[in-house]
């Protein structure tokens, strides 16, 4: 049976902003399609009146403009440094742990700095997501100041990754973040201490970040088939 990902997503961001949403509250919102459901359940609970005075700091400029259509008035992280709860999607999950590679979509840093700041970061992934171990067929992405990129490139190498990928546009350009940077997919295989690894991406000069989030998940709510379930440490 082939599995509806796009209703397991919407299933776990419902529960998500159920259980951890309400009325008052300063949100982190997080970047990418699962983010997007959970900003649609949050504008149908304020048009419905489940849901009122809702602000939103968001990690991309396409995030902004969705929260912007449902009714999320937006805020800066410099107003609100605290946010009390932050929601976000994955790219791959390790549930034992509750770590994460993230970034996909390009936001990672930005994604990173809202998911320490918040009081709790909350995570709404499908099941297709999870996995036994971090980097199985998913890449980790590292962004990277302009100036440093072959430095970089050369340091990950040396640091275990087997591929290196600069990412690039559907039209073949280079792709850079709305803080203007390149971003490199490195491909490490199975993690196996996906700490260790990202204290040593972030060591590299010229790093400015990457999608390992470890140590920082409150919560995860994993959507499989018509069900949810949720995973906390």
């Amino acid at each position: 049976m082939i599995k509806d990902l796009a209703s397991e997503k919407k299933l776990a961001a419902r529960a998500a902003v159920e259980s951890f949403v309400r009325s008052g509250m300063t949100l982190g919102l997080g970047t990418g399609s699962t983010s997007d459901f959970v900003l649609e359940e949050i504008g149908t609970r304020l048009k419905d009146g489940r849901l009122n005075n809702i602000k939103g700091i968001p990690t991309s400029f396409a995030t902004e403009m969705l929260a912007k259509k449902y009714g999320i008035e937006i805020v800066s992280l410099a107003e609100y440094p605290t946010p009390e709860v932050a929601i976000d999607g994955a790219d791959q999950v390790l549930l034992g742990t509750l770590s994460l590679i993230k970034g996909h979509g390009g936001a990672l840093l930005r994604e990173k700095i809202i998911a320490a700041a918040a009081e709790k970061f909350v995570v709404v992934a499908d099941s297709s997501k999870k996995t036994d171990f971090l980097g199985r067929n998913c890449a980790v992405p590292v962004e990277v100041l302009d100036f440093a990129l072959g430095a970089v490139q050369l340091a990950l190498s040396a640091s275990g990754a087997r591929r290196i990928t600069l990412r690039k546009t559907r039209d073949g350009k280079v792709f850079y973040s709305d803080n203007k940077n390149p971003i490199l997919d490195c491909v490490f295989d199975e993690i196996s201490s996906p700490q260790s690894l990202s204290d040593t991406l972030s060591s590299i000069p010229g790093v400015l970040e990457n999608g390992l989030f470890c140590g920082l998940t409150s919560g995860i709510f994993l959507g499989i088939s018509d069900q949810i379930e949720y995973f906390s440490g």
